[in-house]
């Protein structure tokens, strides 16, 4: 992947961070061979009419994600020659103004939220958790709303 040098400008303090540098800062990191992690997913469509920015959800937003899921299935089979649990990171795009992750943890059979700005008394009434239920449900996995503020990588400065 080419990046612009200009790309790391956006890794300071009080700087909005946007898809591709969240993209680049997890392609860099140092992670273990059983990871993957694609591109954010936006959850709404940003419409803009002049002088009011509407928002509409999009329907099935992680749909395309729970499609990439037996790709790096075969990648892993096809790289270790065995079926290995993955962990997938997915990157969450709110209104395209936070960002939150999704883990989707095969090794533990969960998946996690982590949400910086999250309600802490909303356990699984979230829009995250019924999305997540509607695309992932036929895993049978677990599902944990795990707010956090020490995911500094991953929350917008305005």
């Amino acid at each position: 992947m080419e990046l612009e040098c200009t790309i790391l400008q956006h890794l300071r303090p009080g700087v909005r961070l946007d898809a591709w540098t969240i993209l680049a800062s997890m392609q860099i990191s140092d992670r273990p061979a059983f990871v993957r992690h694609d591109k954010s997913i936006s959850l709404d469509e940003i419409i803009a009419i002049e002088p009011v920015k509407r928002i509409r959800p999009f329907k099935r937003p992680l749909a395309a994600w729970a499609k990439k899921i037996p790709k790096y299935r075969r990648q892993a089979k096809e790289t270790f020659g065995d079926v290995i649990p993955l962990v997938f990171f997915c990157p969450i795009n709110h209104t395209d103004s936070h960002y939150t992750l999704l883990e989707i943890n095969e090794r533990e059979r969960v998946i996690r939220h982590y949400d910086s700005l999250a309600d802490r008394g909303a356990v699984n009434q979230t829009r995250m958790s019924r999305l997540v239920q509607e695309e992932f449900g036929a895993l049978k996995f677990s599902y944990q709303e795990a707010p956090t503020s020490q995911l500094p990588c991953l929350r917008v400065c305005c």
